[in-house]
């Protein structure tokens, strides 16, 4: 009988402090945090502001590994690697044109550029192959940005606050960009936001993160049909039970230890 991994992505974490562990100045930013990602599955990590969910990711990615713990990630293809990060900020090479960006990523410079062209025209930026990032707006530096994270079609897609800055429309056509090509090009996703409204219109599932330290405090399904409208009475009256259930959540006010502080809302 063929075993089927059934998860693509499995974190365990006993301490990540910010700091070698030996100072004594060292300070606390991960303890106890665990959760699992099945594959396919697109889940949001929301968090207050410093609670490490950047940390998180860079640890999940490989970039950070001095913490005490486990990362578990599904094998993808040998022509694929594992894991595809796009970073708060899009750091495009500035000396580079938008196909020359997207095509550093590939390994094999004999398919590369053929690849580049065929993930930028899925962005829609088709027509500025020979810009450079400071001739694009912040939107469309952003959707370089993702797909220099996708040309190599990873098992694993990590988005650390991806629409941060942008206008409202740029936020939206981006967060839509990014449900469309994940349906044509299924991998699992892990998406970090500060924003409820839009955990709940890209998830499967939300993993809410604690204060610093940061440890799992809730995980809950997200059971609305696709596709979905970012501004539907379906989304909102969701956001709102959740807030109604747990307000201390998104104020930043549950300890690590679970409890809320005093004048929680």
């Amino acid at each position: 009988m063929k075993v089927v991994a059934v998860n693509a992505l499995e974190v365990s974490i006993a301490r990540k402090r910010y700091g070698a562990a030996t100072e004594a100045s060292a300070l606390p930013a991960i303890e106890g945090l665990e959760f699992a990602v099945p594959v396919r599955q697109c889940a949001c990590i929301v968090g207050p502001s410093g609670c490490g969910k950047t940390t998180l990711l860079n640890i999940i990615s490989g970039l950070d590994r001095e913490v005490e713990g486990s990362v578990r990630i599904a094998a993808g293809s040998q022509a694929a690697p594992a894991v595809g990060y796009m970073f708060q900020a899009p750091r495009l090479m500035p000396w580079l044109t938008v196909l020359e960006n997207v095509r550093l990523a590939l390994p094999e410079p004999a398919a590369a550029t053929d690849k580049a062209r065929d993930v930028l025209a899925e962005m829609q930026l088709a027509d500025v192959l020979d810009a450079y990032p400071a001739q694009l707006s912040g939107g469309m530096q952003r959707r370089v940005a993702l797909a220099r994270a996708v040309v190599n079609e990873p098992g694993l897609l990590l988005l650390d606050e991806p629409f941060l800055s942008l206008d409202a429309p740029a936020a939206d056509r981006l967060r839509r960009l990014v449900l469309d090509l994940w349906q044509r090009r299924p991998t699992t996703i892990l998406f970090v936001t500060h924003d409820l409204r839009e955990a709940l219109y890209v998830a499967d599932r939300i993993i809410f993160l604690s204060a610093a330290p940061a440890r799992v405090v809730l995980d809950i399904p997200v059971d609305l049909l696709r596709p979905r409208e970012a501004d539907s009475p379906a989304i909102e009256a969701l956001r709102r039970r959740v807030l109604d259930a747990h307000p201390e959540l998104l104020s930043g006010l549950i300890n690590a230890d679970g409890t809320g502080r005093e004048n929680a809302r």
